[in-house]
């Protein structure tokens, strides 16, 4: 057999698995590539929005998430004065119409084990350092366990997510761009008085910049986050840091009745967002860029993962 890949993609997230099982099963010789290995947590909101679910749907996922996952038809908003609003979806039975929570844990392994059901090939965990172009093919360099390594393929396909050391040194970015801030923590033991039957999203403690979540896995399981776009004109309402900016929510009053008896599980995780697809690098030569990697993230919201599904079907 060759040892040159028709594909190598760089990033076992949703954007690169879903990249690999979509180029698998046409018979595409994919090898994908992770710095981690499997399962690993990903800081994430944990949501899943119908599109995302429609997408899965056409992967055959659509059982092996509802299984884990808890669905949600509706999402209540709370502004900084503290008025509520719902928001319901429609009531169907189409299974791929609702919202769905299910930690990245479960769902970033159950979409990387389909791409190798139909015959990609993986390899972690492998820190990817350079990826060279010579006209004819891509050589992808990295390290393995200290080792220096490299794979030789036509085409590379980067699914970094938000991670922009690589397209730094390969000059794909010259600079950081603009990013949003986040933190989420999860949270066990909420109490049967003070449960969630939907999810939250408060705009009460933040300027129009930022939002806290509360996302419910399951009837005592919690995911609660924040996020914000860090500016200058809002640092007297907005602590300039993700840690910061959730330790402040957390220290509301709704909180604080909710996660009344309850303990953290896990350590508070940030992350930046990237949602400059208008002016992101998208390609090069015999390069593609999918996902968050490319800039794809709702600006407002801070979803990602139905775009890194679907640009990759």
């Amino acid at each position: 057999m060759s040892n040159i890949y028709d594909v190598l993609i760089v990033g076992a997230g949703p954007a690169g698995s879903s990249a690999a099982y979509q180029l698998a099963k046409q018979g595409v010789r994919v090898l994908l590539l992770d710095k981690l290995d499997f399962p690993r947590d990903k800081a994430c909101g944990d949501a899943l929005s119908p599109r995302a679910l429609r997408v899965l749907n056409e992967m055959n996922l659509l059982d092996n998430v509802w299984q884990i996952g808890r669905c949600v038809n509706t999402l209540k908003l709370i502004a900084p004065r503290g008025h509520t609003s719902t928001v319901s979806l429609p009531e169907t039975d189409d299974r791929t119409a609702c919202g769905l929570i299910i930690p990245r844990l479960l769902l970033d392994d159950i979409l990387r084990q389909q791409a190798l059901a139909c015959g990609a090939q993986f390899q972690s965990p492998v820190r990817v350092t350079d990826i060279l172009c010579d006209g004819k093919s891509v050589e992808v360099r990295g390290e393995y366990h200290q080792q220096s390594i490299s794979f030789r393929a036509h085409t590379a396909i980067i699914a970094t997510g938000a991670s922009i050391a690589l397209l730094l040194r390969m000059g794909l970015l010259r600079k950081k761009p603009p990013m949003a801030l986040a933190a989420r923590a999860y949270f066990e033991g909420v109490a049967v008085a003070n449960l969630l039957d939907h999810p939250q999203c408060h705009f009460n403690g933040f300027s129009s910049l930022g939002y806290g979540w509360i996302f419910p896995l399951s009837d005592s399981y919690v995911n609660i986050g924040a996020g914000f776009w860090p500016s200058k004109q809002t640092k007297r309402r907005i602590p300039n840091t993700a840690h910061g900016a959730l330790d402040a929510f957390i220290q509301t009053s709704p909180l604080q009745r909710l996660l009344t008896g309850t303990h953290r599980t896990g350590p508070v995780k940030g992350f930046p967002v990237r949602s400059d697809f208008t002016s992101a690098p998208t390609f090069s030569e015999r390069i593609m860029l999918v996902g968050e990697a490319a800039g794809l993230v709702h600006p407002l919201t801070g979803e990602g993962i139905a775009y890194a599904l679907d640009l990759a079907n």
